[in-house]
């Protein structure tokens, strides 16, 4: 899974605060949810960065893509992590749900750790 901030990405993250909350909010307000075969014509499809930019549509995949490379571009620590039914990006001072919390825990959730430039 690609998260390597794009020439795009890198724009739109320029204009954004240095703050994981509001570059999370920032895409649940551009990134409409939609399922994959409405967003790109495929049942299941893993998003660039670009892609979600373009389309600004997609699901969770589409939303952890953009927020993971985002986060990237303005050089904030992450964790990227999947469950069987989810993805989503932890950070530092990100509000817990109990939706993540038991994701978090669970066997079968797989994180990738991302090393911040900083």
């Amino acid at each position: 899974m690609s998260t390597k901030p794009t020439d795009d990405v890198n724009l739109v993250a320029a204009s954004l605060p240095a703050n994981g909350g509001a570059i999370e909010q920032y895409v649940d307000a551009h990134v409409h949810y939609t399922y994959d075969f409405q967003a790109y014509g495929a049942i299941w499809y893993l998003p660039t960065p670009s892609d979600v930019l373009k389309s600004q549509q997609g699901d969770c995949k589409s939303k952890a893509v953009l927020t993971a490379s985002s986060f990237e571009a303005k050089g904030i620590p992450y964790t990227l992590s999947v469950s069987p039914i989810h993805f989503w990006v932890n950070y530092s001072g990100k509000p817990q749900t109990n939706f993540t919390e038991h994701y978090q825990n669970h066997s079968s959730c797989q994180t990738k750790q991302t090393r911040s430039s900083i």
